[in-house]
């Protein structure tokens, strides 16, 4: 039986002495196969470096038989799954709860209820939708408020653009800003 095991099988049975539990070893590395475990091969996978060394041809052989194992799994790797496989091993720091909920999906899939790339897309709209909302609320989004005002002097009219002020003033119909830099005394920017 190890004759015809694969390399992460035949490490399992290594040190098995009996059939029962080389079967029962080998059931328990099956049955724990499906898109998680073809998203964890892939992505470790493709994480893997080989430096020149001893070891070179070890780990190039163990990235060949983890690709190969995670196609050979039942259901086997659709384009849609290499795809979500793809998009979780691209999504960078700030997306662990996405990555989760992702996965979490993709393991409750179906044959008649496939978790599809969409939902992915769904999930980062839906984040964007977050962050800019936060980006609002904290006064960072590229938002111009104008406040104006009369005075002795006519219209003042205030302006914010993405947190930086101007200011400006109304002489007949012509209205012109003037930035105001932090170092320059608020009193002495004048108007035309």
């Amino acid at each position: 039986m190890k004759r015809n095991c694969t390399t992460v099988e035949s490490d399992i049975l290594e040190n098995l002495a009996t059939a029962r539990e080389c079967w029962k070893a080998l059931q328990t590395l099956h049955l724990d196969e499906g898109p998680i475990k073809q998203v964890n091969l892939i992505q470790n996978a493709l994480a893997q470096r080989v430096a020149r060394d001893k070891e070179q041809v070890t780990k190039v052989r163990q990235v060949r038989e983890d690709i190969r194992r995670a196609f050979r799994m039942p259901g086997g790797i659709t384009e849609e799954t290499f795809v979500n496989i793809t998009c979780l091993i691209v999504l960078g720091a700030g997306h662990d709860h996405l990555r989760a909920m992702i996965q979490r999906d993709m393991q409750a899939a179906t044959s008649t209820n496939p978790f599809l790339s969409e939902q992915i897309i769904s999930y980062l709209e839906q984040d964007l939708q977050l962050l800019e909302g936060d980006e609002q609320r904290n006064g960072t989004a590229g938002q111009a408020v104008a406040l104006a005002t009369q005075g002795r002097n006519g219209w003042e009219v205030y302006l914010r653009v993405d947190g930086g002020e101007a200011k400006g003033a109304r002489c007949s119909k012509e209205l012109i800003f003037q930035r105001r830099s932090e170092t320059e005394d608020p009193g002495n920017v004048q108007g035309r």
